[in-house]
């Protein structure tokens, strides 16, 4: 969210976790109210998160990443398990509030 509101290709969606950003605030600081499964975001506490290799190498700026531990790797490409998990599937997108924008 450092660049909002330019276009970047790198913003991180979410599933299980919702938060606000104010646009207004410096980069770095801009995030708050993080929830994890409609619980508080603890700050101890070890998370596990799924991504694909691009970002989990640090692209888009996401080095922080780098350094996290691997657990499961498939050597699955993403596209495959997209079109495999959406065939037979009926899409209805819908807002879930999970970022929202402080205005």
């Amino acid at each position: 969210m450092s660049k909002y509101p330019e276009q970047l290709g790198g913003y991180l969606q979410v599933s299980g976790v919702a938060f606000k950003v104010d646009p207004a605030k410096p980069a770095g600081s801009r995030v708050s109210d993080v929830m994890v499964n409609g619980a508080a975001l603890s700050l101890t506490r070890l998370y596990t998160v799924a991504t694909n290799d691009f970002t989990a190498a640090g692209g888009d700026g996401y080095a922080m990443f780098k350094s996290a531990k691997v657990l499961y790797q498939s050597g699955i490409m993403l596209r495959d398990v997209a079109i495999e998990y959406l065939k037979g599937k009926s899409i209805e997108p819908k807002v879930e509030g999970r970022i929202v924008i402080v205005k």
